[in-house]
C-alpha cells in the first residue's frame, strides 16, 4: 500500500489532467508497486506561506511500508522531486516531498480479488463483529 497525499496551493483548475492519476502511475513505476495499490489524496487551494510569499506551492507526503531507509531514499526523493517541479511547472524551491516509512500494522485496508488483481498485496482486514 502507497499513500500519497499532495497538499497544493494551485487551485483544482490550474492542476494538469489527470493529476492523481499520472502520480499514481509515476510513483508506481519508480517504486515497483502495481498502480492498484495506490491511495492519491489531493488537496487543492491550500493556504501554504514559505519564504516569505504565498507563491504556487506543493507538499508531497508518499507513505508505505519497507521501501523508505536513509540508504535508498535519494533514489526516491531525486526523481519525485524532479517530477512534480516539471509536471506542475514549478521552480525547484517550491516543491517540498516527505517519505514515510509505515508498518502495516499501523494501515488498515482491504484488498482482495475480484476488485484487485495483484494477489501479492492481497490482505483481508474485515472487522468481525
Amino acid at each position: 500500500m502507497v499513500i500519497v497525499v499532495i497538499h497544493t496551493s494551485l487551485k483544482d483548475e490550474e492542476l494538469p489532467e489527470k493529476f492523481e492519476e499520472t502520480v499514481s502511475k509515476m510513483l508506481a513505476d519508480l517504486m515497483d508497486y502495481p498502480v492498484e495499490v495506490y491511495y492519491c489524496i489531493v488537496n487543492t487551494a491550500a493556504r501554504i506561506w514559505h519564504d516569505g510569499n504565498y507563491d504556487p506551492f506543493v507538499y508531497v507526503d508518499v507513505i508505505t511500508n519497507n521501501r523508505f531507509n536513509d540508504k535508498t531514499n535519494p533514489k526516491y526523493m531525486n526523481p519525485i522531486m524532479q517530477f512534480f517541479r516539471d509536471f506542475m511547472k514549478l521552480p525547484i524551491n517550491r516543491v517540498l516531498a516527505q517519505l514515510h516509512e509505515c508498518p502495516l500494522s499501523s494501515l488498515g485496508w482491504h484488498r482482495l480479488a475480484p476488485h484487485y488483481a495483484a494477489e501479492k498485496f492481497f490482505r483481508d482486514a474485515t472487522i468481525q463483529h
